[in-house]
């Protein structure tokens, strides 16, 4: 090694020889080295300037404790080493051997191997941009040394015969390796070879066979696939790298890996096991290692943290020291680059803790940022910066960690007593977390109010079979819990217990409950008496008491909850005191006293909260008198409807329900945006007759929908979702003038990004999808499948993106999930509706929701040993959604794989 560059000769020749006796793998020189005030101390430590300059040198040395045992390894540089080399150039990116003599008592057989094919890691990156990126490099081609010179080591292994013990600390990117025809003076007497000290020795090249030009197979294989990824690395840790076969348990964790790693590091620089790391965490911004001074040390307190290099060793029969981290770097930067190497962060080209959120300003920098922020937005930040756990605990322990935190910061907003929206990750238990919460709200709202209206506390699901799934739940601790069911929903089951067919369309008096009751009485008696014994029993406990109480927690659907604020018939029907023969002045007071308090809404969707009509649809209902609508009955209106619908193109998609709705509104509140196919292009093809451009021009209206904004019900949203949170929040901020605290409780390092595997396929099309889904659930009875365009094909093996959203009895299948071009009218909406809310790519965005829902199935923290993740897209649709989706989908990270799954 020299820092004398001009002295390096360009090659070295066995005549001559070198003064160089160390070599070592490439690494980036620090900026401004050629400057004359450069101070290599201040320099970026060479573990941190680790990078790919197109190749690597794996070197195995074993030290010879006696003559014999080098003699041994002697006799391997023949048909044994041969053994060894034939069997790596199966591989593609193996380039050859060299073996050298060390001049003391081994051998260095160094492995060349090539590193041109990275993704992760270019080897042709331009120097600013590797230089911004060196940490992402350094992480990456040190777990590719790893898993090469594991590969050797095991190959060396299984072909040499009787090898004495490999010397582990080789397997360190960073370890120096001895020069081919170097000239190195012994600086002590060699044992091995007999020659005293201060003899000059040629470090021989024993035997060589380098690959100077490529003749193995285009499509063999590489030791190091061209898409690595940190996860891969893990991965290869526990699998055997030749055969794939699990050789660990399979509980083992990233976290886990990341300490075994760092112990292995401190051991080979410090010659001893102990001090030992037993944990590795982020603690105010700055990294904490914990180690065990002994195998008996049952109360670990010696420590590293932050920007020191030096281990604090105390507690139980410490160590004798000093112990400096190896690479000499602090306990911050080891523990950034153990947690890239790892995927414990994401690899990106800052530093993890500052890419985090978790910087350490001064306290006057602190006092200055909050500066005339209101405290709502300062809490968020505050809760965004704080809510990462970067540790190297299990993931069962990361769970419980994260919900620890997702109870305390939803604790604090819920005193805010405004609307609150919280994103985060699959499987977290945001649900779980607010049921105790829920609960202690209730009790002390019941014991605050004397006003005698009764606040209820509401959880708020997709389905009615989510809401009893939770309603279940939550009561089998003990709790008391109510399933909300419209008045429609029970007299359908009135009537199907009965026996006789409902008349719920020929009612002409729907929002009036004594009206409905009465004609329900005289033509369906039976019906009527079923009614009434069902509304007797609604609040009555299994132990007879009441359930009409602010203690109770209901449970229900959106529908149910969005139409709370306007509907009288279901309203007035569940309350106890309601008389069907009592006094009609009243039933407006029992109105009044039932009313929602806090509603928990789980995995909204943005269409929820706005209306969104197409310009032939606002000219249709333009064209149609609101007032004429209302004065029919149920029946009425459906005839009118569907022969509107078979003679107007503008109501082709459209459902009754909600054109129903659509006609009680006024068009004048309702603001008009028009597609601009060049704010976002998409598609294969730009001409005027594609799909997607032929959406330019056309009108779009946006009507805010006014259930988040009637009565004093406070709203908790729950999502998985970026993009809908986005959107939802843009809403409350730009048309509805209604303040929202925004929980960003998504950052989950240690658990996203995961990995999955992607398949292009050409049946992935609106053509194809039917015959594909039917292919992949043929192959296994474990196989569902998530994809749009199912039709006949829905059912408990496979659902759509909306149908499986809130869905959690697929994390022991195995789930494919097709991706398909987005319908030309939702094209024109997510268009529109970009232009609305002043967000860019909402197209991207659309299709990363979707993907990071469906991902969250089974994986994360609802993944299972065995179960597979596959995505499926044609080759179109991944080259334009791929890069974008790396950013948008940050929880998921696509690798396309040349494997079929099915």
């Amino acid at each position: 090694m020299t820092e004398d560059f001009a002295a390096v000769p360009e090659k070295i020749t066995a005549d001559k020889g070198s003064f160089l006796c160390f070599f070592g793998n490439p690494l980036l020189l620090p900026q401004g080295w050629d400057n004359p005030n450069f101070d290599i101390g201040l320099a970026p430590k060479p573990g941190l300037r680790v990078t790919n300059a197109g190749f690597v040198v794996v070197t195995i040395e074993h030290d010879c404790k006696e003559r014999d045992e080098f003699e041994q390894v002697c006799s391997w540089l023949e048909e044994p080493l041969s053994r060894v080399d034939d069997e790596l150039r199966q591989y593609r990116d193996y380039d050859g051997y060299c073996a050298v003599l060390s001049g003391n008592r081994s051998v260095h057989f160094h492995f060349v191997f090539s590193t041109l094919h990275l993704a992760e890691a270019p080897y042709d990156q331009p120097s600013d941009e590797r230089w911004e990126c060196r940490h992402v490099q350094a992480a990456v081609m040190t777990n590719v040394y790893q898993v090469y010179w594991n590969a050797v080591a095991e190959t060396m292994d299984r072909l040499l015969p009787s090898p004495p013990p490999v010397d582990r600390s080789a397997n360190s990117y960073m370890q120096l390796k001895r020069t081919p025809w170097g000239n190195r003076t012994l600086d002590k007497h060699s044992e091995v070879l007999g020659l005293p000290a201060g003899v000059l020795v040629t470090q021989l090249v024993l035997a060589e066979n380098i690959r100077t030009s490529r003749s193995c197979r285009s499509d063999s294989k590489c030791i190091v696939r061209p898409d690595f990824t940190v996860s891969h690395y893990v991965n290869a840790r526990n699998q055997s790298w030749r055969t794939g076969a699990t050789e660990r348990k399979l509980d083992r964790h990233a976290g886990s890996e990341m300490v075994d790693e760092f112990a292995a590091m401190c051991q080979a620089a410090w010659g001893s096991p102990f001090p030992k790391p037993v944990s590795m965490v982020i603690e105010r911004g700055e990294w904490v290692h914990q180690f065990s001074n002994g195998p008996h040390d049952n109360h670990p307190s010696t420590v590293a943290r932050g920007d020191y290099t030096t281990l604090l060793v105390q507690g139980e029969s410490p160590s004798v020291g000093p112990f400096i981290l190896p690479g000499e770097l602090t306990a911050n930067e080891i523990g950034d680059h153990l947690a890239r190497r790892f995927g414990i962060v994401p690899n990106l080209p800052t530093p993890s803790v500052q890419q985090l959120g978790v910087p350490t300003p001064s306290y006057f920098d602190r006092l200055k940022g909050r500066a005339g922020k209101p405290f709502r937005e300062s809490y968020e930040e505050a809760v965004a910066r704080t809510f990462p756990h970067v540790s190297s605990c299990s993931i069962p322990e990361l769970q419980t960690v994260y919900r620890q935190k997702l109870w305390r910061y939803l604790n604090n907003a819920m005193f805010f007593k405004g609307d609150i929206i919280c994103t985060s990750g699959e499987g977290i238990g945001k649900t779980t977390v607010l049921f105790d919460l829920m609960q202690h709200a209730a009790l002390d709202t019941a014991m605050q109010d004397d006003d005698g209206k009764l606040r209820f506390f509401v959880f708020a699901f997709r389905s009615r079979a989510q809401a009893e799934e939770k309603a279940y739940e939550y009561a089998n601790e003990g709790r008391r819990a109510l399933v909300l069911k419209p008045f429609w929903s029970h007299y359908e089951d009135a009537c199907a217990r009965c026996d006789v067919r409902s008349l719920r369309d020929d009612f002409q008096e729907r929002s009036d409950i004594l009206s409905v009751l009465r004609q329900i009485n005289s033509t369906q008696p039976n019906v009527y008496e079923e009614l009434e014994r069902i509304r007797q029993s609604l609040w009555i406990a299994d132990d007879r008491t009441s359930l009409f109480t602010g203690t109770t927690i209901l449970f229900t659907t959106h529908a149910t909850v969005t139409s709370w604020y306007r509907t009288h018939l279901s309203r007035v029907w569940h309350h106890p005191r309601f008389d069907p023969k009592g006094d009609p002045e009243k039933l407006g007071d029992l109105w009044t006293e039932f009313l929602f308090e806090t509603v928990v809404y789980d995995e909204p969707e943005w269409e929820e909260f706005v209306h969104v009509i197409s310009g032939d649809l606002h000219k249709h209902l333009s064209a149609n008198n609101r007032w004429k609508w209302q004065r029919l009955s149920v029946r009425e209106r459906k005839d009118s409807f569907y022969g509107m619908k078979r003679v107007d193109p503008a109501l082709a998609t459209v459902e009754f329900e909600d054109y129903s709705e659509l006609r009680f509104l006024d068009l004048a509140n309702f603001e008009g945006m028009k597609i601009d196919f060049g704010a976002q292009p998409f598609g294969r093809e730009n001409s005027h007759k594609a799909i997607y451009r032929s959406q330019d021009g056309k009108h779009y209206y946006f009507g805010c929908k006014r259930w988040p904004l009637t009565g004093n019900t406070n709203w908790i949203f729950l999502t998985t979702e970026k993009f809908t949170t986005d959107v939802i929040a843009a809403l409350y901020k730009l048309k509805m003038n209604r303040p929202l605290l925004r929980l960003s409780l998504d950052n989950l390092p240690g658990m996203y990004p995961v990995d999955v595997p992607v398949v292009k396929n050409r049946k992935a099309n609106a053509q194809g999808i039917q015959e594909l889904a039917k292919e992949i659930l043929s192959s296994s009875t474990r196989n569902v499948v998530i994809a749009d365009k199912l039709d006949s094909l829905k059912g408990e093996r496979a659902r759509t993106f909306q149908g499986m959203k809130g869905y959690n009895g697929w994390a022991e299948e195995n789930i494919y999930i097709v991706l398909t071009f987005i319908h030309p009218e939702v094209y024109g909406r997510l268009n529109a509706l970009g232009q609305l809310l002043e967000m860019p790519d909402t197209i991207v965005k659309y299709y990363a929701a979707q993907l990071s829902q469906a991902v969250g199935r089974n994986t994360g923290f609802r993944k299972r040993p065995g179960t597979k993740t596959v995505v499926v897209v044609s080759a179109g649709l991944l080259r334009l959604i791929e890069t974008k989706l790396a950013r948008f989908a940050p929880r998921v990270r696509l690798q396309v794989s040349p494997e079929k799954y099915w």
